[in-house]
């Protein structure tokens, strides 16, 4: 992922927060900003590339619960 000149993509954090909102509009922003400020960027690399393996591999939507769930 490279950052973007949008307005409020500062970090690779807010960028994987976007990318993560983006396969998932029902939750916030701010949410998934928290969730990677807590368990890290490589976090979120790892799990935005889990969700989008498991929707090519299973043409549905990787649940959320295993998005939020703590590990």
């Amino acid at each position: 992922m490279q950052l973007t000149k949008q307005k409020g993509i500062h970090s690779p954090a807010h960028l994987a927060a976007y990318e993560l909102q983006k396969l998932y509009p029902e939750e916030s922003f701010g949410l998934f900003l928290g969730l990677i400020k807590q368990r890290g960027v490589q976090w979120a690399y790892e799990t935005l590339s889990k969700i989008r393996d498991y929707s090519r591999t299973k043409k549905e939507r990787f649940p959320i619960q295993f998005v939020m769930r703590k590990v």
